[in-house]
């Protein structure tokens, strides 16, 4: 195991995409909110509108960083084509990985403690009880999970400092967080014991694929003709299109399935819960097209050997967008009570 990485940090990252990225996301969580209901006061137990409004946001900032940590530490650790050891590609994705590492410990402490207020129906304007907390954080499956979650993102957290095998310590514990992120409420309140195993799969499956193309997306700069040579990028583009091939798979199967074990019939379709799951599925059906676009231009392009053109980068920043309100509606749809218990 090497030093930590004193170096100074690499370059920023494209900012454009990234406020694009966050506004897409925020405006989408806002409209299915909104369009759901999740948004209006609860008759009984209301937690107040920082928790309301807050607890969605924090999931969907969770659950973006998580992926994030994964996808950068993946392209260090394999996805990175043989010969392409540019130093700072590396220290760039080093970078990435600690600041999705930061953003993910910082949202993991704020899911845990929103959640416990969302539970209980407990406004936090005046202050946190710790005792219920207590209760909460170290009695209920729900809550242990949240903590376990918190911890191993910390612990990621200083791995990312390192470089060589604490890596790859590192990617195998965030990856490991599908388990208890699995422990979610209307996971353990179906009466079908597939549902946390789907869960888990399907949570998995986002991590790699989402956290992929957001990375590739902030180092794009440094994967243009002249910083690298096409074939070596191209055989980059290939790995990293087979696990991405793999993780839509997962993602698509898992989710579907989910949905039929909590719709039921398809007279639920009509249900708030039936409407997210029809928006959800079309953007996942758009981001396949778009996934497919990649491995056409992958396949023409594997004779000559040509590098990424600009409408290939316009396509990952385009996927990038579209992913971030899809996420945005899977949080509200976790979030929202299914038609079958």
């Amino acid at each position: 195991m090497t030093t930590p990485d004193s170096r100074r940090p690499p370059a920023a990252v494209p900012v454009r995409w990234t406020v694009a990225g966050a506004a897409v996301t925020a405006l989408a969580l806002l409209l299915a909110l909104v369009v759901s209901g999740n948004s209006a006061p609860r008759i009984l137990g209301d937690p107040g509108a920082l928790v309301r409004w807050g607890l969605p946001a924090a999931l969907a900032l969770h659950h973006v960083a998580l992926s994030v940590v994964v996808g950068a530490l993946a392209f260090t650790r394999g996805i990175l084509a043989p010969g392409l050891d540019d130093e700072r590609l590396r220290a760039r994705l080093a970078a990435i990985a600690r600041w999705a590492a930061a953003l993910w410990a910082t949202a993991a402490a704020a899911v845990l403690v929103l959640t416990f207020a969302d539970t209980i129906g407990h406004p936090l304007d005046g202050g946190i009880p710790w005792g219920e907390f207590g209760i909460y954080a170290w009695g209920t499956t729900p809550g242990r999970a949240r903590v376990a979650v918190l911890a191993v993102a910390f612990v990621v957290l200083l791995l990312a400092r390192w470089r060589g095998d604490a890596q790859l310590v590192a990617l195998t514990l965030a990856a490991s967080t599908v388990v208890p992120l699995s422990q979610d409420g209307h996971a353990l309140s179906s009466h079908n014991s597939l549902a946390p195993t789907l869960l888990a799969g399907h949570v998995l499956g986002v991590a790699a694929w989402v956290g992929g193309v957001v990375v590739l997306g902030l180092v794009a700069d440094l994967l243009r003709p002249g910083r690298a040579h096409p074939r070596i990028v191209l055989d980059t583009f290939r790995r990293f299109s087979r696990l991405a091939g793999i993780a839509y798979a997962l993602v698509f199967a898992t989710g579907v399935a989910t949905a039929a074990l909590r719709i039921g019939t398809p007279d639920a379709l009509a249900s708030p819960y039936g409407g997210l799951v029809l928006a959800k599925t079309a953007a996942t059906l758009g981001l396949g097209v778009i996934g497919f676009l990649h491995r056409r231009w992958i396949s023409s392009a594997t004779a000559s050997g040509a590098a990424p053109s600009t409408p290939t980068w316009r396509l990952i920043a385009v996927e990038i967008l579209v992913m971030g309100g899809t996420i945005a509606l899977a949080v509200v749809l976790a979030r929202t009570a299914p038609p079958v218990a």
